[in-house]
């Protein structure tokens, strides 16, 4: 895929934010790191909110922030925009903490 290509937003989201921000998952999935940085950039006080237990407290929220990405980037390839809005799908995977394989690299099987 061009260098333009993955600069260029989602033609299916019609709001440009979204469509950036669709854009930086996509590319997430792909491997891109400077497209996470980016995506930390424009959506950690979204998703640090969204993570936090008690909004009276930041104990441990850096944690749970760094967990938060750490899905969004693992199951990043996962994301399709025609099936889901892309901040709700971000939001989703930040707050899903169900336990996972956190292995690096493929998966593996049973």
């Amino acid at each position: 895929m061009s260098s333009a290509a993955l600069h260029t937003p989602d033609p299916h989201v019609s709001d440009p934010c979204q469509g950036r921000i669709a854009n930086l998952v996509l590319r997430c999935g792909q491997g891109d790191e400077a497209a996470l940085g980016d995506l930390f950039d424009l959506t950690f006080f979204l998703v640090a909110a969204s993570v936090r237990q008690d909004p009276a407290s930041t104990e441990g929220a850096d944690d749970r922030v760094v967990e938060a990405f750490w899905r969004i980037w693992r199951r990043s390839a996962s994301y399709q925009p025609r099936r889901q809005g892309v901040l709700s799908w971000v939001l989703d995977q930040a707050r899903d903490d169900q336990p996972r394989s956190w292995t690096i690299g493929p998966a593996r099987g049973h």
